[in-house]
């Protein structure tokens, strides 16, 4: 993550190989952006891998493996939104 933006790389082992419930596929016209940041530990290529929207994060699974990655446009986006509620 960094530390002045909403930037984040996650990777999560599931307890099954379905993404979780609160995600929702990713719609054919969204273009996902790719993650600003870099990871020895992060996949590469994942921009053209997002299949679901969790929240503000792209993500998809492989196995029991879950990555997901949020931008911090998206990130400023979802506290605009918060604050207005």
């Amino acid at each position: 993550m960094t530390t002045t933006g909403g930037d984040r790389l996650l990777k999560a082992t599931l307890p099954t190989t379905e993404a979780p419930a609160t995600c929702e596929p990713v719609k054919p016209t969204t273009t996902p952006g790719k993650p600003a940041l870099e990871a020895s530990w992060f996949p590469k290529g994942t921009s053209d891998r997002a299949a679901y929207r969790c929240d503000s994060y792209y993500a998809y699974t492989g196995g029991h493996t879950l990555c997901a990655w949020r931008q911090d446009e998206d990130w400023i986006s979802s506290n605009k939104t918060a604050t207005r509620n």
